[in-house]
């Protein structure tokens, strides 16, 4: 199939301007920024800079600013204030915060918040200890240091730039009302071309007079403002690359995971909805077989028509695969004409997406003029954390290296492979790391010369190329990640309605992720390159029969971490043919948009395999996991993976190193490979053998781990009645009950029988030892008793005295 390349700008609004780039990007050689004691796994106190604020903007010493920690002033009501702490934020510090009358606002690195302190006195926040400084945000901390000087190649914006002005958008303080910034722009003689109030953020695009930037941001309730994004934009095997890697197998669809109940949301350019992959006999809207939601203008768009038939084009005869139908075919499509989107909206048209029942969102577009953490980007990771069931991807640029907003925490940054017999090469897509050195890309599929629609003809199809043809395959692929949980193919592998739930994006992410391969026509693995490689769903998602299992853990925000807590969790791998591989991944909350480095929580992943070897998340050498290095600090999605595990039972331990956020912080986990949570018994402490008198107690223990363990204690091979707990006790033991203790360990999956214990009882009231109690015997200890001798003593004290006459007194009553 001929690839159509198409290099040119396309005019959709005066808001945004279109680039469809057809040509794989060049690519650099790839660095494997994970492995042993490399940068990404630095520690993270080598970064942590005392009484500093790492922003955009720069570095600031915070040690040089005004403390009003000293002040007696009181707080001014209608001020934001920057408040810095010693360490991170835990659950005790939070809480004495708030009974001072702080209440928590953006996190800025390190350990610092934004916060309005009306309600508080300098004294009180003084009194508390942990509160190092407390200073006001000047106006040039708040001003994008790119603005004016980035490279833009819209005829309108670059018009504006030589008469002086700038399209910027402005991002005010959480809850801050835009009165003020509003005059200011009317009085300077700007324009407001959007303005978007999201619960408690507020995002202005407009056009102002560059020279007066510094009097906006002069205004206390402006956060920063940036240079406004400019839009670039950046399918026949991927049915089965995706699912098996095996040519035309699909046991994904085989199962019944075709994207029925799903939606995709996708912002592009509009489909022709008449194309044979979408039309229906009504009207787009809810009831469409196909497009759910048309937000903006409809229309026939190359780009749009041929991503959205990737994600979940569906040619009759419908809800069966034909040719060239989308990964997710029977999902539905809620979208968005692309020339909607400004600086200010995409948060409110991701949300809108949702509101149609969106909970996987492709976007094969970006601004390709900056790598920094922008307003997209907080948009991006504002709406994934406020609403915890969505997974928002982007296709990364097509240049050589990694821009925005792909570069956003909690968006799933998809590359482009080769297409067969090829895919285990690179395509397109540019490379990390992101500013603040987290690894991206992190996906691929692929997007070289990717069959799908024509928007030209009525059931045609063509090829495209680049990330953006790749984005639309993973969103698909996603979909029926997602279906897999709805529907309640877990942990059966077979669909069982009782089983269904509603995963959050962190585990579809965590799952997709966790499925990838290494791409071995990239250096390196993981890398910067390549991330965690390609799709390969068979991989993760169990079915009924497979030997490769799944297990996954989902935990909300809501029952979530603070700062010092952890969670383990226990399996068995049963075998060393199938890797083992373990992802976790949580869903950051937005950072401020002057902050750098954008992240704010950290979570640490530990696993630890028989014989206590201990594995940390992200740390790679030759393509899996080593033991060594030191924990990521910077990444929200950590794995460890070991090609041929050692078989036996390991451990899992998800710890919460760091939350600087006033919420806790969820997580997901997923472990493949021949797992279960069966654990077989094991014995960790043995039955010891012991030496006892007559008529004495006995005590047997045995310490042992595994699932549904149940005990029967045996002697001389026979069971002992009654004898089924982890211990077992004779009141008041004879020389009968002398001889062979063991104790058998039976759990879910198998059984262990532990040492034996001897137990032999000796009698003390036959001290001249003729087998006989009589009085013999109490003559003969009488006489050593009176001696002193040390044979007198019978109680085991280390003296002679009255104590072991009544010992023996009361033995020999008893006899033996």
């Amino acid at each position: 199939m001929k690839t159509l390349t198409r290099v040119g700008y396309v005019r959709m609004s005066t808001a945004a301007l279109l680039l469809v780039a057809g040509v794989a990007a060049s690519v650099s050689a790839a660095m494997d920024v994970t492995t042993g004691q490399g940068s990404q796994v630095a520690a993270w106190s080598s970064v942590i800079r005392p009484h500093t604020l790492d922003l955009r903007t720069g570095v600031i010493d915070t040690r040089l600013e005004v403390n009003l920690l000293g002040a007696d002033q009181p707080f001014s009501v209608d001020r934001y204030y920057v408040l810095q702490l010693d360490g991170p934020l835990d659950a005790d510090r939070q809480a004495r915060l708030e009974a001072a009358g702080v209440k928590l606002g953006q996190y800025l690195p390190h350990f610092s918040y934004v916060t309005k302190l009306e309600h508080s006195t300098a004294a009180a926040l003084r009194g508390l200890g942990f509160v190092t400084w407390v200073g006001t945000i000047k106006a040039p901390w708040k001003i994008d240091p790119e603005l004016g000087i980035r490279p833009i190649t819209d005829a309108d914006r670059l018009s504006d730039r030589e008469a002086g002005y700038s399209r910027v958008s402005v991002v005010l303080h959480e809850g801050a009302s835009a009165i003020d910034a509003l005059g200011e722009i009317e009085a300077m003689g700007g324009v407001v071309r959007d303005l978007q109030v999201l619960d408690q953020d507020t995002y202005i695009e407009a056009v102002i007079p560059t020279a007066s930037v510094s009097r906006l941001a002069g205004i206390d309730s402006v956060m920063f403002i940036e240079e406004a994004a400019e839009i670039t934009l950046r399918n026949d095997s991927n049915r089965w690359i995706a699912q098996s890697n095996i040519s035309a197998q699909t046991p994904v669809w085989n199962a019944g995971i075709t994207g029925l109940g799903q939606v995709v949301g996708v912002i592009d350019g509009p489909p022709r909805e008449s194309h044979c992959a979408f039309d229906d006999a009504v009207a787009m809207g809810p009831t469409h077989r196909k497009i759910i939601a048309m937000r903006g203008s409809a229309g026939s768009d190359s780009h749009g028509t041929h991503v959205a038939a990737t994600v979940a084009g569906d040619n009759a005869p419908y809800d069966v695969y034909t040719t060239h139908d989308g990964l997710a075919f029977r999902a539905k499509l809620s979208c968005t004409n692309l020339s909607v989107i400004t600086s200010a909206n995409l948060e409110t048209n991701l949300n809108a997406a949702h509101t149609d029942g969106a909970r996987v969102h492709t976007n094969s577009w970006g601004d390709d003029g900056t790598t920094a953490y922008t307003t997209h980007c907080r948009q991006i990771d504002n709406h994934s954390y406020l609403k915890e069931d969505s997974l928002v991807l982007f296709a990364v640029t097509n240049q050589s290296s990694l821009r925005t907003p792909e570069n956003a925490k909690n968006c799933l940054g998809v590359g482009a492979s080769n297409d067969t017999p090829n895919q285990a090469s690179k395509c397109s897509g540019g490379n990390g790391p992101t500013n603040d050195g987290r690894m991206k890309p992190e996906a691929f599929l692929p997007g070289c010369n990717t069959t799908s629609a024509n928007s030209a003809t009525t059931c045609g199809v063509t090829g495209m190329t680049g990330t953006s043809m790749a984005s639309p395959a993973v969103a698909g692929a996603a979909a029926l990640v997602r279906q897999y949980y709805t529907d309640g193919y877990y942990p059966t592998g077979a669909a069982v309605s009782g089983n269904a739930f509603l995963p959050t994006g962190a585990l579809v992410r965590a799952t997709l992720l966790n499925s990838c391969v290494d791409m071995t026509g990239i250096a390196g693995y993981p890398s910067n390159g390549e991330g965690w490689g390609r799709v390969l769903l068979d991989n993760a998602l169990y079915f009924t029969g497979d030997t490769s299992k799944i297990l996954a853990y989902d935990v909300g925000n809501a029952n979530g971490f603070t700062t010092g807590q952890s969670q383990v969790y226990t399996f068995n791998v049963n075998s060393s043919s199938v890797p083992l591989k373990v992802t976790l991944v949580w869903t950051e909350p937005p950072a401020a948009v002057n902050a750098n480095p954008a992240y704010i929580n950290n979570l640490d992943l530990r696993v630890t395999a028989p014989g206590s070897v201990l594995y940390l998340g992200n740390v790679f050498t030759s393509g899996q996991s080593s033991t060594g290095g030191s924990a990521d600090f910077r990444n929200n999605v950590e794995m460890v993976l070991r090609n041929s595990p050692t078989v036996g039972e390991y451990s899992v331990t998800v710890n919460a190193a760091f939350v600087n956020s006033a919420n806790k912080q969820g997580y997901a986990l997923v472990v493949t490979g021949d797992v279960s949570t069966c654990i077989a018994p094991s014995i960790g402490g043995h039955p010891a053998s012991q030496t006892v008198d007559a008529w004495d107690p006995v005590l047997f223990n045995v310490s042992a781990t595994g699932t549904s363990l149940q005990y029967q204690w045996k002697f001389n091979g026979d069971d002992i009645d009654g004898a089924v707990s982890s211990s077992y006790t004779i009141p008041s033991v004879s020389l009968s009950e002398a001889g062979n203790y063991t104790v058998v360990v039976t759990g879910a999956c198998g059984q262990q029988t532990s040492n034996t214990a001897v137990l032999t009882v000796v009698c003390i009231a036959d001290f001249d030892g003729s087998g006989f109690v009589d009085i013999e015997d109490y003559s003969a200890f009488i006489l050593m008793f009176e001696e002193g001798d040390e044979s007198a003593d019978v109680d085991g004290s280390g003296f002679v005295d009255l104590e072991d006459f009544n010992y023996f007194v009361q033995k020999f009553e008893l006899g033996c």
